[in-house]
């Protein structure tokens, strides 16, 4: 039976299958792409005596989580076209499609929005004292959606390597499986009765 939201998240089993490997991942690509800001926090909070919540508000007021957003979905859109491209096996076409669609109408829209943050962005360098400390919900929202992209897309990738062909089941049922029956087919010779492979 069809289950497309199984279908959508079925690329997350691959976390389960080599923990260790997708620590290394998430360490290196999520957790220290946030250096910067984890940083600015660190300092502006010894340096400044400035509150957390202060700090985070200059970093959501200068973008910066827009910059992050847009550099996760841009290192995750290169392997998706790469993987696309360079597999000969053609599988899980439609995920890897609609996902290539998704993350570049994704940076398209983050990179607007950073634009028009930053000509509109605060010409004062400090917070002032009880100012209405709000996070900006936009630029957070892409910043979660990122952080879901880089993930998936991560995900995605490693379920088309050898390594996990086990999982692989779910994905053929739907729609992979008429392709690859299809390569299957072209693959095989059959004789035409009179001695011509056909």
């Amino acid at each position: 039976m069809y289950k497309p939201f199984t279908y959508i998240f079925d690329p997350f089993k691959v976390i389960k299958e080599n923990k260790l490997e997708f620590f290394i991942w998430f360490v290196f690509t999520i957790l220290a792409g946030q250096l910067g800001i984890l940083a600015n926090i660190i300092i502006r909070y010894f340096s400044h005596s400035m509150s957390v919540s202060q700090a985070i508000y200059l970093d959501s007021a200068s973008g910066s989580f827009y910059t992050y957003a847009i550099a996760v979905a841009a290192s995750a859109l290169g392997p998706l076209f790469a993987n696309f491209i360079k597999n000969k096996k053609p599988e899980f076409t439609s995920l890897k499609i609609v996902s290539i669609i998704i993350v570049m109408f994704f940076l398209i829209l983050s990179g607007i929005i950073y634009a028009a943050v930053q000509i509109k962005s605060l010409t004062a360098s400090g917070v002032p004292m009880g100012a209405n400390l709000t996070l900006d919900l936009p630029q957070f929202t892409i910043y979660v959606l990122s952080i879901f992209i880089g993930l998936y897309t991560y995900c995605l990738l490693k379920i088309s390597s050898p390594d996990y062909e086990h999982l692989e089941d779910s994905f053929y049922e739907i729609d992979d499986a008429t392709v690859r029956d299809v390569v299957k087919e072209s693959k095989s010779k059959n004789d035409d009765g009179s001695g011509i492979a056909i």
